[in-house]
């Protein structure tokens, strides 16, 4: 068909079926145009060109995704340390202790003492080197990150709840 739409076409699958489902609508993109709505975000990475986030009725995020990571959120970085000293030290250096300066961090999980996840504008990325560098500490791992559509997403609906 020359347009096919699908309502959570992967909400009751199994990963493998939903790897299918995802795989097939990806391939036919090319000569169908293929509408689907999802509340798995990641799957709306993983096969569309555009997306649109709806709320209350309303297009609140409309474009490519290119375009939308572009003009929206911001990136972050994901340190991994050798212990929880440099980590640490990283920190009282860095100054991640909440919102200050639109840098904030959180451990990526409870049981991980060693990675640090900052959500800082690109400028912030060069300074985190900086620190590093002026420290004397070598990070195992230095990843910049890209918004995600979920954190895109989450970003359309508090402006949408703040002007609403």
């Amino acid at each position: 068909p020359r347009l096919l739409i699908c309502d959570e076409p992967t909400s009751a699958l199994d990963p493998v079926g939903r790897k299918e489902v995802l795989d097939v609508l990806k391939r036919i993109s090319g000569g169908t145009t293929v509408i689907f709505s999802t509340h798995i975000l990641a799957d709306v990475e993983r096969v569309c060109d555009r997306a649109a986030v709806l709320h209350g009725g309303k297009i609140v995020l409309n474009g490519t995704l290119a375009e939308l990571k572009a003009g929206h959120g911001q990136g972050g970085l994901r340190i991994e340390f050798a212990s929880a000293e440099d980590k640490n030290r990283f920190r009282e250096l860095f100054g991640v202790h909440g919102h200050e300066a639109g840098v904030h961090g959180h451990e990526a999980g409870l049981n991980d003492e060693t990675v640090l996840t900052i959500n800082a504008p690109e400028a912030q990325h060069l300074a985190a080197l900086r620190a590093l560098a002026g420290a004397g500490i070598v990070p195992i791992r230095f990843e910049l990150l890209e918004p995600t559509i979920e954190s895109l997403y989450l970003e359309a609906l508090g402006k949408e709840k703040k002007c609403s």
